[in-house]
């Protein structure tokens, strides 16, 4: 015999992720609920995670040494060129960061569930903290098989029954715009694997993205965002930086390599994430306003 209604809307200046949902019930049935009435109004704030929060993010371990580093820009005021960067990047492991190297540079914060261990002259230019929260990390499901038909591939080779899309020599691989499921992804030689809009990359196997690299023309990290399912403390995404390597990539039970020496204008998430070489990790603030990750509770609170 009584009423319930609810209201959901944006709250303005924080942000399209962040949403207020407002329940009343009374009794008897009425709305507006009149005086004298049992009334009950409850308050929530849900807010949709980015999947990206930094520019390394980890579900076991994150080393880093040979002169890596990072920092950050934001995409929407430019390319990374035209501004001073900035020390938002951070990173983040349930488990372990680990840090060596005289050169090597953590512009941000080095947030872990364990320990932070820095050695052989390795710095952290924002705030080293132990014991964190885990990451609240979804893994991700297979996408095939059957994989993709081979529509908006160019160049290169590719088999659309096993999903193996291969470069090799000087093979100059193209993606139309869309989405991909395939198994893996193998660029060798000068090969190179380029995009010039929005392309989602899902991949079932260990991949190899080094050869001549990924080449990004939009120059938005967001435009090009990886996914692979694979489940693997060894094996994963190899991914090697360059001038024009602006991607994301979530692998968030795979092994995740960047090969330097290069840039990587982004984002990482893994499950553990090292680099070979003296690879310079870009983070775009940008992906913070992602919207593909897990719902959350900001508060809670009985209004009436």
């Amino acid at each position: 015999g009584g009423s319930h209604t609810v209201i959901a809307e944006l709250l303005p200046g924080l942000g399209p992720r962040r949403l207020r949902v407002i329940s009343s019930g009374c009794q008897p049935a009425a709305n507006p609920c009149p005086p004298g009435s049992s009334k009950s109004v409850l308050e929530a704030h849900l807010r949709r995670e980015s999947l990206f929060p930094g520019a390394i993010s980890s579900t076991d371990s994150v080393t880093l040494s040979a002169g890596a580093s990072t920092d950050s820009y934001d995409s929407r005021l430019g390319p990374y060129a035209s501004q001073a960067a900035s020390s938002g990047g951070h990173v983040r492991s349930t488990g372990s960061i680990i840090l060596s190297g005289s050169t090597t540079m953590l512009g941000g914060d080095a947030l872990a569930g364990s320990q932070v261990l820095i050695s052989n002259g390795a710095a952290v230019s924002g705030v080293v903290r132990q014991g964190v929260s885990p990451l609240d990390v979804s893994p991700v499901a297979a996408c095939g098989p059957p994989y993709h038909d081979g529509s908006g591939v160019v160049g290169g080779s590719y088999n659309s029954l096993t999903g193996e899309l291969r470069g090799s020599g000087t093979d100059a691989i193209i993606l139309q715009d869309g989405s991909y499921c395939f198994s893996g992804v193998d660029l060798s030689g000068t090969s190179s694997l380029t995009i010039n809009g929005p392309v989602r990359i899902h991949l079932t196997s260990h991949s190899n993205l080094t050869g001549g690299g990924l080449i990004n023309t939009t120059e938005k990290p967001e435009n090009l965002m990886i996914f692979s399912s694979v489940a693997s403390a060894t094996l994963g995404v190899s991914i090697a930086g360059g001038s024009a390597a602006h991607v994301t990539v979530y692998a968030p039970r795979a092994k995740i390599t960047a090969v330097g020496p290069g840039d990587l204008f982004g984002a990482l998430v893994g499950e553990n994430v090292t680099n070979s070489g003296a690879i310079r990790f870009h983070y775009d603030q940008k992906l913070m306003d992602n919207e593909d990750g897990n719902v959350t509770f900001v508060l809670w609170k009985e209004v009436f």
